[in-house]
């Protein structure tokens, strides 16, 4: 039996339908958990603040992150951007930073009004960092410092 060729799907330049929308969204996340598969992070929070940092590392990392003398080499800022975003943007951003050789950077969102339990600009940077393909890039991370933006940037430590 001969092979067949598969069809061809939509031509180029028409728009995709909907379905094909949602399958390419799920295909992407599924590829984006293999990509960060096996890879797991220990996060801590406590008193508005959140640190993560990749395995079983020193207690050492994350002070040295979470410290005044951290100095991010590039910052990118996602101020006035929905949360549904940021994923795609620390992904993108993380990618260029780490081929440039950058190994300290800052993100600086849009903190979450006080006493707001649920801060989903915070909430969707921690999960940027810590699933999918921004995660294979990441050592550490933590709220920063006081003097660098503190609940609304994290500071983090690329690989």
């Amino acid at each position: 039996m001969a092979n067949t060729p598969k069809p061809a799907g939509a031509p180029r330049g028409q728009p995709a339908t909907a379905e094909a929308r949602g399958i390419e969204a799920a295909a992407r996340k599924r590829v984006a958990g293999l990509v960060a598969g096996g890879l797991h992070f220990k996060i801590q929070r406590e008193a508005g603040r959140v640190q993560g940092q990749r395995g079983a590392g020193s207690s050492k990392l994350a002070a040295r992150v979470a410290g005044k003398g951290f100095a991010p080499e590039v910052t990118l800022d996602l101020r006035e951007k929905p949360a549904t975003e940021a994923n795609h943007a620390i992904a993108n951003f993380l990618s260029a930073q780490h081929r440039r050789g950058v190994k300290q950077m800052s993100i600086v969102f849009d903190p979450a009004p006080v006493g707001d339990e649920a801060d989903s600009a915070l909430e969707a940077v921690v999960k940027a960092l810590t699933l999918g393909a921004s995660a294979a890039l990441v050592r550490a991370f933590s709220t920063a410092h006081e003097s660098r933006g503190a609940n609304g940037a994290l500071a983090v430590l690329l690989i």
